[in-house]
């Protein structure tokens, strides 16, 4: 689940996978090498606006020094994971 604004500004995609908790997710891609955080980021009002309070969500966040590749790389493991 993609929890997008209706004009995405900035860098910053937040997510869940259905059936997982954020903390699952984030160490299931550590493991992969990929660091993104979990929870509710210092934000519980913005979690619960989002719906995400109870639970919280995954932050992935892509700035200056990320490449292509790193994006792509998330984007499968992430695909991976809502599989298993």
């Amino acid at each position: 689940h993609l929890y997008l604004p209706e004009r995405q500004v900035g860098s910053i995609v937040l997510f869940n996978l259905n059936g997982h908790s954020s903390a699952e997710v984030a160490a299931a891609l550590d493991a992969e090498g990929i660091c993104i955080r979990a929870g509710l980021h210092c934000s519980p009002l913005a979690h619960r606006l989002a719906g995400t309070l109870s639970g919280g969500a995954l932050r992935a966040s892509v700035g200056y020094f990320n490449t292509e590749a790193a994006v792509i790389a998330l984007s499968l493991a992430v695909k991976r994971l809502a599989w298993r």
